[in-house]
């Protein structure tokens, strides 16, 4: 098992920071590759925060209303 971090990556030149508008799972969660975690609003668009592998979310840093930065850790992830 690894621990992954997932960060809040920049999507177009202009992103700084995104709100978090759902959530999708919570700590404790099992997740499969691929799948949505979290929603995002950045840049008048809103993204799916995915799971890049299978496992189980050891931490969700954030909150709805939040507005993290680009480069901000988002989730803990214990990967398969």
């Amino acid at each position: 098992m690894a621990r992954l971090e997932l960060r809040l990556a920049q999507h177009g030149m202009g992103m700084s920071d995104a709100e978090v508008v759902e959530l999708h799972k919570t700590a404790g969660d099992r997740v499969e590759a691929g799948e949505p975690i979290m929603t995002v609003d950045a840049a008048k668009a809103q993204l799916d925060i995915e799971a890049p592998e299978g496992g189980t979310i050891l931490e969700l840093l954030v909150s709805v209303g939040d507005e993290p930065l680009v480069g901000d850790l988002l989730v803990v992830l214990d990967a398969d």
